[in-house]
């Protein structure tokens, strides 16, 4: 499978919940978001969804967790 990003950077939305923990991977922060607000409308909490963005930087990469309040307004723009 072959996976394509933007400007080096891609999100990773990871779901502790329940016994095992699931990982996806998107190109895009929009889209991402989009899976965050299918789980929150199916009843998972939000202590257990964590969105981060991974960004190639020369030779490592930079990893940073998406703040909800940046969620939220990438919510408000649906």
């Amino acid at each position: 499978m072959e996976f394509q990003v933007k400007d080096n950077t891609f999100y990773v939305l990871l779901n502790k919940e329940g016994k095992t923990n699931s990982l996806m991977i998107f190109s895009e922060l929009s889209p991402s978001v989009k899976k965050v607000k299918e789980y929150l409308k199916s009843g998972i909490k939000t202590e257990t969804l964590e969105l981060m963005s991974l960004n190639y930087k020369g030779e490592s990469f930079e990893v940073k967790t998406i703040p909800w309040n940046i969620i939220a307004m990438e919510l408000i723009k649906e």
